[in-house]
């Protein structure tokens, strides 16, 4: 396996992997240059597979490991350039959103800044323009009509407090 390194910015490093990733592959030149990368203080980290050859469960393991590193460094690692046949591979055994698999190279930085901009800002909020009614939209229906509600006192006796207006709102 051999790997190019190149850096996007001084928050993201990509590296560019040539060969097969597999069970027979030599991996060890990847987990050291992103050590060497992460104690740089580089987290954001795309590999670009354009150049893999050869892909089996084995390398995607090997994939795993990676991206255990990364995040244990407090880093986050996205994949870019899969072929067809290896993107299919990662869509059966559901890996393509706990690898973070993007389509191309600049998608993959894209969404390290998408991300960013979530955990500051939040997520996107759509004002609407209509009138609620009464109904509390948060409350599901089922909890509405979990009927009667029970309450103790101190002497274990049970009351019931029945709220006949909320039922007959949400039935008419």
């Amino acid at each position: 396996m051999k790997i190019v390194t190149r850096k996007e910015n001084s928050a993201v490093a990509i590296f560019d992997l040539e060969g097969p990733l597999t069970v027979a592959a030599d991996t060890d030149c990847v987990r050291d240059t992103l050590d060497e990368v992460l104690q740089l203080g580089v987290e954001k980290i795309v590999l670009n597979m354009t150049g893999v050859s050869n892909l089996d469960c084995a390398g995607i393991g090997r994939l795993l490991e990676f991206r255990e590193q990364v995040i244990s460094a407090g880093g986050c690692l996205k994949l870019a350039g899969l072929d067809p046949n290896s993107r299919a591979l990662f869509d059966l055994f559901h890996l393509t959103p706990v690898l973070g698999v993007c389509d191309s190279e600049k998608s993959a930085i894209a969404s390290f800044f998408e991300q960013s901009r979530l955990l500051v800002f939040g997520p996107r909020k759509h004002v609407s323009s209509t009138v609620h009614s009464r109904r509390d939209p948060i409350t599901p229906v089922a909890n509405r009509f979990a009927g009667p509600r029970s309450t103790g006192n101190l002497m274990g006796t049970t009351g019931v407090d029945h709220d006949l207006e909320q039922s007959a709102d949400i039935l008419f």
